[in-house]
């Protein structure tokens, strides 16, 4: 699927050359990788089954890159570094710097390619459910990606950075609040139906 294939094995590829650079040049730095909300949650109105898994994938592709090339014995051949590159020229008695990697989970956010909820009512609901009343806008993610590529995260790696306020979570919280009021009616009647 191309969702997936751009997601997934797009994010991963993308990252392996930028480490391949860092490696080259010899420098420490940080990675950031951007994930959704939908890697987290379902999305109730849309059909986006493919797109959550491929976000789901991005958030343990950093947890797993972040192991393997955060810590220098990790960066040798046999890492995804040169497993994925046979020809990668890997000094394996180098002490590469490491590397850190994070995720951005960013929650619904005010873009030309959300016309399509906006006219389906759907980021009314989204801002209704979300603790500010509104949803995001593009250039609220800026100082949570300069931090995690700063010195200010530099003990911060394979962390996913949830960028979404979802505190009234109808999809989840409702559904589980009426499961709850059901059992205590049950169990009220059958009660009342043994005395």
């Amino acid at each position: 699927m191309l969702i997936l294939d751009i997601n997934v094995s797009g994010t991963f590829l993308i990252a392996r050359e930028i480490a391949k650079e860092m490696h080259h040049a010899n420098v420490s730095g940080s990675i950031v990788l951007f994930a959704s909300m939908s890697g987290h949650v379902s999305n109730r109105g849309i059909n986006t089954s493919a797109y959550n898994a491929s976000k789901a994938a991005v958030h343990q592709l950093a947890r797993s890159l972040a192991a393997e090339w955060g810590h220098p014995q990790n960066t040798f051949p046999g890492s995804t570094l040169s497993d994925t590159n046979p020809t990668a020229s890997m000094d394996p008695r180098q002490v590469y710097p490491p590397i850190r990697v994070n995720t951005i989970s960013p929650g619904h956010i005010d873009t030309p390619l959300s016309e399509e909820a906006r006219k389906r009512g759907l980021t009314d609901e989204w801002a209704k459910q979300n603790m500010l009343g509104r949803i995001s806008m593009t250039e609220e993610y800026r100082a949570p990606v300069l931090f995690l590529l700063g010195d200010g995260s530099s003990y911060m790696t394979g962390a996913v950075s949830a960028c979404f306020i979802q505190c009234d979570d109808t999809s989840l919280f409702k559904g589980y609040q009426r499961s709850i009021r059901n059992q205590a009616t049950l169990k009220q009647k059958v009660a009342n139906e043994m005395l």
